[in-house]
């Protein structure tokens, strides 16, 4: 039997909503929505586990459906728009194509150098899909930030091959790790989508002398359902 994915929570355990166990060794668990049988170390204390196909099903499909219909060049609004929406989850791999779908759309409506809109992001949607969920926590490298890269690696042709392009690829993406380490865990996706996009505006501005809006001050509104919210020491916090 295969579940309503719409049933799933915004908060914790996507099921049930209760808090999720990290573990550092993995054991295995069936997927609450496609029942295969899958080995992970999150869980809830319920037991229920869902895989990341599964945690991103509709998400994926929401972000490709609104690039190809914003029409803006400010990308936080945008992606704040995206994560407003009830098929989105507080926190999950969704994120990892938001971060270069956001900045590839945006980057296109401010300069049209994107040949087929649709396309690239079937690219990008492709390649971020193949990031885990929790990579932050077990690889050390946020997947919000390394959308970022794909973004920076989609539009400068860069490959395994390059050289120059290479290097300062892997630079921009070291700057966005560098960003998130700085404010600590837990891990927040809202707040390192936020770094992300900001080094992506940062970097399309001196690198290519490319201008995309940003709102001043940029505020989260997510803090009063995300229960490992830095609060004060975010600097995306209301307060701010």
């Amino acid at each position: 039997m295969i579940r309503n994915r719409f049933l799933i929570q915004k908060s914790g355990c996507a099921v049930c909503g209760k808090p999720l166990t990290y573990n550092t060794s993995f054991e295995k668990h069936k997927c609450y929505y496609c029942e295969k049988d899958i080995e992970t170390d999150i869980f809830c204390d319920n037991g229920h586990f869902v895989c990341d196909a599964c945690h991103r099903v509709d998400a994926n499909d929401l972000i490709q459906s609104e690039c190809l219909n914003y029409e803006g060049t400010n990308p936080l609004v945008f992606v704040n728009r995206i994560m407003e929406n009830k098929l989105f989850n507080l926190h999950g791999p969704e994120h990892h194509f938001l971060v270069p779908a956001a900045l590839l759309t945006t980057y296109n409506n401010a300069t049209g150098n994107i040949k087929n809109l649709r396309e690239a992001l079937k690219i990008l949607r492709t390649r971020m899909v193949k990031i885990p969920g929790n990579i932050c926590g077990t690889n050390g490298g946020c997947g919000a930030v390394l959308g970022l890269g794909a973004f920076v690696s989609y539009i400068t042709k860069t490959t395994a091959l390059s050289e120059k392009k290479w290097a300062k690829l892997h630079a921009v993406t070291a700057a966005g790790l560098m960003q998130v380490s700085k404010y600590g865990g837990p891990r927040c996706c809202k707040r390192n989508t936020y770094i992300a996009i900001l080094e992506g505006i940062t970097w399309l501005s001196e690198t290519l002398n490319i201008t995309l809006d940003k709102p001043n001050p940029i505020v989260c509104g997510f803090h009063l359902r995300n229960k490992e919210c830095l609060e004060t020491e975010c600097l995306f916090y209301k307060s701010h």
